[in-house]
C-alpha cells in the first residue's frame, strides 16, 4: 500500500495570462497514517484527479 507523506487542497488565484500568482493551502496534513492515505488515495482516484 502507498502511504502518502503529505496532502493538501488549496485555493489559488491566476492572472489575466492564467499564471498562478498566490495559493492558500489552509490545513495541510504531514505524515499521514497508512488508512487516511488510503482513503485520500481512494477520493481522488474516484474524482479523476
Amino acid at each position: 500500500m502507498t502511504k502518502l507523506f503529505s496532502f493538501s487542497l488549496g485555493i489559488g488565484s491566476k492572472n489575466n495570462d492564467d499564471q498562478w500568482l498566490e495559493v492558500y493551502y489552509p490545513q495541510p496534513l504531514a505524515n499521514i497514517d497508512a488508512d487516511t492515505s488510503a482513503q485520500l488515495i481512494t477520493a481522488v482516484s474516484i474524482a479523476g484527479i
